[in-house]
């Protein structure tokens, strides 16, 4: 059976965590950034982020990232779409 590569960027809820240490048959995950949750959970970063996200929803503009990998498909898990030709997934939750 063809394995398929996915490429994820692991976002701070501990789900992903999971999903990465437990992934389904067939499936090999290939961890290309993870959040420093020391950070991210910092006062001073959920400002920050605060203010981005309302920048961003003034102008109407969605997250976008660039992403250059060989995998398969790419699952972001924070909420940021994908620049690619690849197929790809966004797991997205608000706060």
């Amino acid at each position: 059976m063809h394995k398929i590569e996915v490429a994820i960027r692991i976002g701070p809820h501990p789900q992903y965590r999971e999903i990465v240490n437990f992934p389904p048959k067939g499936i090999d995950y290939i961890v290309k950034g993870e959040v420093n949750v020391k950070r991210y959970y910092h006062p001073l970063s959920a400002k920050q982020r605060d203010y981005i996200k309302r920048i961003l929803r003034i102008f109407g503009i969605p997250r976008l990232t660039p992403y250059k990998t060989d995998a398969d498909i790419i699952f972001s898990t924070r909420g940021e779409i994908p620049i690619t030709k690849k197929p790809w997934v966004v797991s997205h939750h608000s706060s």
